[in-house]
């Protein structure tokens, strides 16, 4: 009866594998029957007439024949549809157009760019064919000088003062950015995977937990005379020191933008973590939580994007797309160490106090980057290494200079410190095991470096976060808390003259703020591009700089990801906040674990307020896009998830997971809590 049982999950789960793979053989099936893309490009060059003495009024409009082929340009736009593009340097293929032309000057890019003083008009078409790309081309070319025909006829400019135009059918370069056969088995075997992943996700019920031993109960004790080996949290130690240990700017040379230190020890956990569940030793991830749940239908989204790009073929941002999945695979490593080899809430706990620590170390740095104006960052060389930063990472606001730390910018540097005040000031309230001075100097050090970081986006994320921590907290320490601002507040009054001044600036003059209008300016187009592609996007990673500057990551997700990657995301952190919130609501089942106010342990609260607050940046900038941003959010949905398992009784782990495990269980049949 027991095999019976036993057999039962498997053959479920079988069927559902089958079926999820036949499903993504047909999706592949069905990308692949698709239309690719053809790409052709012509340049229309325009030369001078052979005296510019004409009094013609073109002539006069026009000084420089740069300028006449803008003034060719916006007449071919107007009277011809065209694709507007994002930015100067902006493709069609980046901004997302399958199908399409765009005809504009080639001076529209910056100073440094080849065709910067050419008097030339570049003619770009996507089509599905080459014939029609060749086609279309021709035809915009053909329109082009006919437009420049008119407007000399218009001005009445004699033949012999024309300017003229030269365009050769044979130099028009058709590029098809089609599929490999590379390419098509890379999709079709992520597209299998997550066929895979998902299916056994989805299928797997509380009833086919491994057994679990007794000493679940004794989950969060600390065992006396004991010293653990490495394990999840010294794992996750070495991520932290790399992570805001190493300037963000900095990465290994052989690895180019995938080489930070941190993203590489990231897919190293992956790696890690994939051989322990092959081997098992990591055990059963019993019972599996919502937020990893939730996770696991980000990366999927992510994933599927990049299969639905690979097979399609037609993009010309193939690498970026890989090096993105790169990124998310490297967050991945951290997210499952942390979700499945943190097993109690003590370990959890110690991580927590370390990223605090890793806080406070950033903001005393962040103030003396503040008092003395210096980066010193700028003077650190690393052998292996190279920066993609050749600019300070210091720069000023309103006079007073705006910290980073060892972040590549003060946004980046102002997520650490909103997470970590936050994080910090519910371990001060509730960790009563630690000295007073231990707990709230954290505090003190990063409420400081926060208040003066000069950076609206930070106070914001503060804000939200204290917020929703406010509830955990003992209401005896309200009162205090409002002393303590109001202090901190006279405090950089009296010592930073003017500073109450420009922080107040920030929000009552956000309308005409260059930076505020930069994020509304990009909202309709990111938007625009964004539904050319509203399922799966053009791939995480695609959408690059040079096409438009997004200060928003949900924007990027839109377009990088569709609609599909936004609710995934959203989801996802709305999930872990929910949990956060129902671990504060859970009671331990053995008498003396550690609890907060009214039995709930506050360690859920601080971690949803964290959470929250880290993931509100995603409005104010392109968090992702940074190392400690993005590194620091999905730490903390990792912790999110295993404080849910830690209080839900998860399952037997392997040693890799936690090195307490047999020191727990020894210590739980000393007590008569275990069974051996």
């Amino acid at each position: 009866m027991t095999g019976g049982r036993r057999g039962r999950p498997g053959a479920r789960r079988l069927v559902a594998v089958v079926g999820a793979l036949l499903i993504a053989a047909l999706g592949a099936a069905a990308l692949l029957r698709g239309p690719t893309v053809y790409t052709a490009r012509a340049e229309i060059a325009f030369s001078p007439p052979v005296s510019l003495s004409s009094t013609a009024p073109y002539l006069h409009y026009v000084e420089r024949m740069i300028e006449y082929t803008t003034l060719v340009s916006r007449e071919y736009n107007d009277r011809y549809p065209t694709v507007q593009l994002s930015s100067p340097r902006a493709t069609l293929s980046g901004n997302g157009v399958r199908d399409g032309i765009s005809v504009r000057p080639s001076t529209t890019g910056p100073q440094w760019e080849p065709d910067f003083d050419r008097s030339v008009i570049v003619v770009t078409v996507n089509a599905p064919s080459a014939e029609e790309a060749l086609d279309r081309v021709a035809e915009a070319v053909d329109r082009a000088e006919q437009v420049s025909t008119d407007l000399q006829d218009r001005a009445s400019v004699p033949a012999q003062q024309r300017i003229t135009s030269d365009s050769n059918p044979h130099d028009i370069e058709l590029v098809h950015a089609g599929r490999s056969a590379a390419s098509t088995a890379l999709g079709v075997g992520v597209l299998a995977v997550v066929a895979v992943a998902l299916a056994t996700a989805l299928t797997r019920r509380p009833g086919d937990r491994a057994h679990q031993d007794d000493d679940v109960l004794l989950r969060g004790l600390p065992v006396p005379g004991e010293r653990a080996p490495a394990d999840a949290v010294t794992f996750l130690t070495v991520y932290l020191v790399l992570l805001c240990g190493v300037p963000s700017s900095f990465y290994v040379v052989a690895f180019g933008s995938l080489g930070h230190p941190s993203t590489l020890w990231g897919l190293g956990g992956l790696v890690w973590w994939l051989t322990a569940r092959a081997s098992g030793s990591a055990g059963r991830l019993a019972p599996r939580s919502p937020v990893h749940l939730a996770f696991l239908g980000l990366v999927a989204s992510v994933a599927v994007s990049f299969a639905v790009v690979t097979l399609q073929g037609g993009w010309t941002g193939g690498q970026a797309v890989s090096s993105g999945l790169l990124r998310v695979l490297g967050w991945t490593g951290v997210f499952v160490v942390t979700a499945s080899g943190i097993r109690t809430l003590e370990r959890l706990t110690v991580l927590l106090r370390r990223l605090v620590a890793a806080g406070a170390c950033m903001a005393v740095l962040g103030l003396a980057q503040f008092t003395t104006g210096r980066s010193f960052v700028d003077t650190i060389s690393l052998p292996g290494f190279a920066s993609n930063q050749t600019f300070s990472n210091v720069v000023e606001r309103g006079g007073f200079v705006r910290s980073a730390g060892t972040a590549a910018h003060p946004l980046e540097y102002g997520v650490l410190l909103a997470v970590t005040l936050v994080l910090a000031a519910g371990l001060a309230i509730h960790d009563r095991r630690r000295a007073w001075y231990l707990r709230w100097t954290p505090v003190a050090l990063i409420g400081v470096a926060a208040a003066v970081s000069v950076s609206r986006s930070t106070l914001l994320a503060v804000a939200i976060g204290l917020a929703l921590l406010a509830p955990s907290v003992p209401r005896r320490y309200w009162g205090r808390a409002v002393v303590g601002g109001g202090v901190l507040g006279v405090a950089v009054a009296f010592l930073v003259p003017g500073m109450i001044g420009t922080i107040r600036g920030m929000f009552t003059t956000i309308e005409s703020d260059p930076s505020a209008q930069s994020r509304t300016d990009s909202l309709d187009v990111a938007l625009e591009i964004a539904e050319r592609n509203p399922w799966f996007g053009t791939g995480y990673g695609s959408f690059l700089p040079n096409e438009l500057i997004v200060d928003n990551q949900l924007l990027l997700f839109a377009v990088g990801t569709g609609t599909v990657g936004v609710a995934a995301f959203l989801g996802l952190v709305g999930t872990a906040v929910v949990c956060g919130w129902r671990v504060a609501g859970w009671r331990p089942a053995v008498p003396g674990t550690p609890t907060g106010p009214d039995g709930a342990w506050p360690l859920g609260a601080s971690l949803s307020a964290a959470v929250a607050a880290a993931a509100s940046t995603t409005l104010f900038f392109d968090s992702l896009s940074f190392s400690i941003s993005a590194g620091v959010l999905f730490l903390l949905l990792g912790a999110a998830s295993a404080a849910w398992s830690a209080t839900r009784g998860a399952g037997t782990r392997g040693a890799w997971a936690d090195g307490r495990r047999r020191a727990v269980v020894a210590a739980g049949s000393r007590t008569g809590r275990v069974r051996s």
